[in-house]
This record gives C-alpha cells, structure tokens and sequence, in this order.
C-alpha cells in the first residue's frame, strides 16, 4: 500500500515527506504557481510528482513533464500520464472509471456500500489517525493519502502527528 501526501504547497512539508520515503506529492495548481512547483521539486528526490488541476487541457509544459500523474475531474483530455478521479456518488459512474479513485474519508461509507472497485482506491483522509490503517487493508487499498499544510514560520514546522502514523503505516507496509 502506498502513501501519498497531498496539498503541498511548501519546501518544508515536501522534503519531510520525500525524507520519510512517501510514495507521492500532490501540488494542486489551483493554490500554486507552476514556477513554485518547479522550484519545491529541485529540492527533492524519490517521491512521484503528482499534479491536481481543474484545467489539464492548459498545463505548464515543464509541470506535465515532471508529472507521473494527473488528478482532475475534467473529462475529455489526453495526456501520456495517470489519471486520478475524485469519487462522489453523485458524480461517479462506472463507464468513468480512471486509474484510480480518490475517496475521502467523509464519503468512504458511500463508496464501500456502492461497491464501486473497477479501480485502484486512495483514501484520503482528513488527519493522520492509525485507525485508517486497518481500513485500508481489510480493503486491499491502493494509497492513503494525508495532507500537508501550513508551516508554523517558514521552514518551521511540527511533524509530530505525521510522525507516529508514518511509522505505523511503514510497520504495516513491511510486513
């Protein structure tokens, strides 16, 4: 099972999380510039590059070439990367299906009960908690997926909860 970090939007939070050997990085471009994106990824290494937007069809050159996936719910493109959808009930059918769905934590009940699995699941959650742990493999999850967030000042910031779930997820991943 993967883990993937989502909302980065800072050096501090991407080096941490490319440090702690997190599978992935979102940076949604909706919040950044691409130039920032392109700077935060010259410091790090290992992580794949994950790019949310809502306008896939006009992203930066430079961007789609360090992106190893694509999450957007917009339809009707072609790039030569992964596709992630977010998964609603409302919004989801299975003629849709992309590389893999993004479930939140608030609409997981929903998607187990739809039984909707034609594809990989990332669950992403709204905090760190060991409980997802479990949750994740009883249903053969793909990724979990936390969040970045603000830094304190900047280059400060505490890691103390992401700490204990990502070595509790590194314990089970080991196994």
């Amino acid at each position: 099972m993967k883990l993937i970090a989502n909302q980065i939007t800072n050096l501090t939070d991407a080096r941490y999380f490319a440090a702690r050997g997190l599978d992935g990085l979102i940076f949604d471009l909706e919040k950044m510039d691409p130039k920032e994106v392109l700077a935060i990824v010259e410091w790090i290494a290992g992580p794949d590059i994950i790019i949310h937007t809502n306008q896939p069809e006009s992203l930066d050159a430079a961007v789609a070439s360090i992106a190893k996936a694509i999450w957007t719910n917009t339809t009707g493109w072609s790039l030569p990367v992964t596709t992630y959808r977010s998964w609603s009930k409302l919004l989801s059918a299975p003629s849709e299906d992309p590389t893999a769905w993004i479930v939140s934590e608030d609409n997981w009940d929903e998607f187990v009960q739809s039984k909707q699995y034609g594809s990989p699941v990332i669950l992403w959650l709204n905090y760190p908690d060991t409980k997802w742990l479990n949750e994740a493999g009883t249903h053969s999850l793909w990724a979990l997926m936390i969040d970045g967030g603000e830094e304190e000042l900047t280059g400060i910031k505490s890691f103390e909860d992401y700490d204990d779930f990502i070595d509790a997820w590194e314990e089970l991943v080991a196994e």
